[in-house]
């Protein structure tokens, strides 16, 4: 009886919101929306900067060097996934709970911890990257990666040491300082990067060591962005603002165990796909040898994909991170206060926010892969007509790939964190089998590395909306937000597409037609999503008051609006 009657009453409640709780409401949809604009123009941005750093690499380099840098950067990446992916998330969930009872003695717990933890993980990683150089070399095939892998090896420790902060950061839901950071890192893989390799180039090694050269600039790179981190926390202004209610300190679970509980399952979903890439890599390498290529020529058509196709796949799902780091301590908190309706209202925006994002890109560098290659690449001809159908192939994964980061989040702030790992599983024994199967075929070779991640993220997908359907109540706001941005997105990229498609035929130049038809794409994709409701009133009053107001009338005249 007691339960019924509690229920009735948050329903009754829920219906008629108070202005205060719909002004609350407010303000926590703006203060998801503002991180999730700070984090995508920075991921953007290092997104830019790391493109731009692999055109002139690959000039120093060579799709062999590449190869080398690549492989080594894997096997970074994938112990990176597995030190940080899970921490930093659990201690600014835990870090979110205590700022939202003030409660700066489990806040200053949490940090503490999570900063032992993360420098243990850092000097563990670090050693192994470069004592295990040779081996980890030899087990991909590619005994000469082990320079690169040596000289990456103290990127590992600063890493740790800036998910701690960015975790920290992030629990406060201030999203700037992450940003900021990742801006340096790539800034400094550019230019310490690439002045490195080029004196290297300069001075006659081999490929081998001119990418180790290269892999250093990423070190110093990742260390001076530690370094901002560092005193950005000194004078870090909201820790000194907080205050500890005595009757809120014992009500906060400060240990390891609480925070391994939530990082340890985030960190194998996360893991599970970094090291199927591994899996994949030596697949790919030794599969290609089985049927005719030598280990050079297998090195450089891995480099090619690794190089100019699998960076631009990455764009825009990486950009969708900063949609789940935004949305894991809003959707955290409106569970705990038991608020449907947020949850319902935050789920749908992080999915549709996702389905804007990546449709229209997911078409778009299908269509348009070979000009896009083109442009990036000038002067790689023949790399660029190897690359452009798999690029053609790996775009359709772009949106399952950027949904899988969306669903995974939601399910991890429900409390599911090992929901995903059923999912991530799956599609990883998929991947590898069809990846395994495609390779050895001499016709498909290494365009069975696109398909069998297409089919390894679709059924991810289907997996992880089963869960969602499950373990949530907020299906229908998925179901709702997927819909129609799938639908302008075929109409925005279609219509330029077909037109693009024809001038082609008819024997104009393709880079042209493509440089026009980008901007009427964005702009008709734009307007329809105004018109259709999926960018509203609360999105574009973020935006400078001068572009709001232009964009506002565009947009149907709603209550919202």
């Amino acid at each position: 009886m007691r339960f019924s009657v509690k229920a009735t009453a948050e329903n009754k409640q829920a219906k008629t919101p108070s202005p205060q709780t719909s002004k609350g409401k407010a303000s926590e949809g703006r203060v998801f929306l503002s991180g999730v604009v700070v984090l995508t123009l920075s991921t953007v941005l290092v997104k830019l900067i790391g493109l731009f750093y692999k055109i002139p690499m690959l000039h120093y380099l060579g799709s062999e060097g590449m190869g080398y840098f690549n492989a080594a950067y894997e096997w970074y990446a994938t112990l990176c996934v597995i030190s940080t992916s899970g921490l930093p998330l659990a201690s600014s969930m835990l870090i979110a709970r205590a700022v939202a009872v003030g409660d700066a003695i489990a806040v200053h717990r949490v940090e503490r911890l999570a900063m032992r933890v993360f420098t243990f993980l850092g000097v563990i990683g670090s050693l192994l990257l470069f004592l295990g150089a040779a081996p980890l070399s030899r087990l991909i095939g590619s005994p000469d990666t082990r320079f690169a892998l040596m000289a990456v090896a103290p990127t590992m420790l600063f890493s740790c040491l800036s998910g701690a902060y960015r975790g920290y950061f992030q629990g406060y839901q201030d999203m700037l300082p992450t940003a900021i950071s990742q801006i340096i890192e790539a800034a400094g893989k550019l230019i310490l990067g690439l002045t490195f390799a080029i004196i290297a180039w300069h001075k006659g090694f081999d490929a081998p060591h001119v990418a180790a050269w290269a892999m250093l600039g990423l070190s110093v790179g990742v260390a001076i962005s530690t370094v901002y981190l560092f005193l950005h926390r000194k004078g870090y202004k909201a820790a000194r603002a907080l205050t500890s209610p005595i009757e809120n300190v014992a009500k906060q679970n400060v240990s390891l165990r609480a925070l391994l509980g939530i990082a340890v399952p985030i960190t194998i979903s996360s893991s599970v796909m970094s090291l199927t890439r591994l899996f994949d890599m030596a697949m790919i390498l030794r599969r290609l040898q089985y049927i005719g290529y030598d280990g050079a020529q297998a090195n450089a058509l891995y480099g090619v994909y690794t190089t100019m196709v699998v960076p631009i796949f990455n764009l825009i799902p990486s950009l969708i991170t900063s949609v789940a780091l935004a949305l894991v301590p809003t959707l955290t908190a409106a569970i705990k206060a038991g608020d449907l309706q947020t949850q319902r209202t935050t789920a749908g925006t992080a999915i549709r926010l996702t389905a804007l994002l990546s449709l229209p890109a997911s078409l778009a560098v299908a269509i348009y892969s070979r000009t896009i290659l083109s442009l990036l690449f000038h002067g790689q001809e023949a790399a660029v007509e190897q690359s452009a159908p798999m690029l053609s192939i790996l775009a359709v994964s772009v949106f399952f790939s950027s949904v899988i980061t969306t669903t995974n989040a939601i399910l991890q702030a429900y409390g599911r964190v090992n929901a995903p790992i059923v999912s991530m599983l799956a599609g990883s024994v998929l991947k590898l089998g069809a990846a395994y199967v495609l390779i050895g075929i001499p016709s498909v070779n290494i365009y069975g590395a696109p398909i069998s991640t297409f089919l390894c993220d679709a059924l991810i997908v289907g997996i992880n909306f089963y869960l969602i359907a499950k373990h949530t109540d907020v299906l229908g706001s998925l179901k709702s937000a997927l819909v129609r941005p799938l639908l302008t997105s075929a109409f925005a990229v279609g219509l330029p597409g077909v037109v693009y498609a024809v001038f082609v035929r008819l024997g104009y130049a393709d880079i042209p037609l493509f440089l026009a038809a980008v901007p009427a794409t964005l702009a008709l994709y734009l307007v329809l999503c105004l018109r259709n409701g999926l960018i509203g009133g609360t999105e574009i009053s973020m935006l400078p008051k001068g572009i709001s107001c232009h964009l506002m009338r565009f947009c149907p005249k709603t209550k919202e609006s």
